[in-house]
C-alpha cells in the first residue's frame, strides 16, 4: 500500500494505493486501486463505494488471477500466469477499501480494533473478551491479520494462541510483557 495524493483546485486529497488486476476482455491487467479521503475509488475511472463493489461483483476488478491468464503490466511485460498462488481473496479487497475509508474518517482500522481486543483480552482473559477478541479477529481481511500486533517473527500466532486454546498464566505473562506496550495509530492517515 502507497500513499498517494490528487489535487482539486487548491485542496490536496490524501490516498491510499492497493494492487489489482483488471479483467479487460480476455487480459488481466495489473493496476492500482487507489482510495481517497474524499470516499472516491480510482481504478480505470472514479467511482462510489457501491460503483466499485459492483466491478468486483462483475469480475471487473480482480485480486486472484486464474492460471494460464494472459498479464499485462502496462509498458513492462505481458505473460501467461503459472503456478499461481493468490493472496488476497476479493471478499477482503472490499472489506480493505471499506476499513480504509473508515479510517480516512478518522474512526480505528479493523486491525486497530483487533488489537484493543487483544489487549483487553491480556489484562482480563474472561470467556466473553475472548469472544469479543474471535469476532474483531475475523472481520480482518485475512491478508492484513499477520500485521495486528506488528509483530513480524510472531506475526497474529498470539491472537490465534488465544483463540484456539486455553492460555497459562506463563503465556499470559509472556504477552503482557512483549504487548502491552501497544497502542492504536491516533495521528493522520498517512
Amino acid at each position: 500500500m502507497h500513499n498517494v495524493c490528487r489535487q482539486i483546485n487548491d485542496h490536496i486529497i490524501i490516498g491510499k494505493s492497493l494492487p489489482v488486476f483488471i479483467h479487460n476482455g480476455s487480459t488481466y491487467f495489473l493496476s492500482q486501486l487507489i482510495v481517497y479521503q474524499d470516499g472516491q475509488i480510482d481504478c480505470w475511472g472514479f467511482r462510489t463505494l457501491e460503483e466499485f463493489e459492483q466491478k468486483v461483483r462483475s469480475g471487473w476488478i480482480v485480486t486472484r488471477l486464474p492460471e494460464d491468464a494472459e498479464v499485462d503490466i502496462h509498458h513492462l511485460a505481458t505473460f501467461k500466469a503459472k503456478d499461481v498462488f493468490n493472496y488476497v481473496e476479493e471478499i477482503d479487497l472490499v472489506r480493505e477499501v471499506k476499513d480504509l475509508l473508515e479510517k480516512f474518517k478518522g474512526n480505528l482500522s479493523l486491525s486497530e480494533k483487533c488489537m484493543m481486543a487483544f489487549l483487553q483480552f491480556i489484562q482480563n482473559p474472561t470467556a466473553n473478551n475472548r469472544i469479543v477478541l474471535h469476532q474483531a479477529y475475523m472481520k480482518v481481511p485475512r491478508h492484513l491479520r499477520g500485521y495486528i500486533l506488528g509483530d513480524q517473527d510472531l506475526k497474529d500466532a498470539p491472537i490465534q494462541t488465544i483463540l484456539e486454546q486455553d492460555i497459562t498464566e506463563e503465556n499470559l505473562k509472556w504477552m503482557k510483557e512483549r504487548y502491552s506496550h501497544l497502542k492504536p495509530h491516533t495521528n493522520s492517515f498517512l
